[in-house]
């Protein structure tokens, strides 16, 4: 999560400043832009897009019912809105 909000802000402050205020190292910071995104992020992102659409698609609350449960653990619902 802090290399998320470090690569976010990159943009607006220096990296070292960045990692200083973060408490990271700057290594560690480079090393993790350099690897690839790990199966539970993957697995986050195509929730929230799940999610996303399933809302953007509801008209009301009955028309939920058309659609079918997908399996998920709680936690990652809950960090996914939060």
């Amino acid at each position: 999560m802090r290399y998320a909000f470090i690569e976010a802000k990159k943009g607006i402050y220096p990296i070292l400043l960045l990692c200083h205020i973060l408490r990271v190292s700057c290594s560690g910071y480079y090393a993790w832009r350099g690897r690839p995104e790990s199966q539970r992020a993957l697995e986050s992102r195509q929730l929230l897009a799940h999610i996303a659409g399933r809302m953007g698609a509801l008209d009301s609350a009955t028309a939920a019912l058309a659609y079918g449960p997908i399996c998920v653990l709680k936690g990652s619902v809950l960090a996914a809105i939060e």
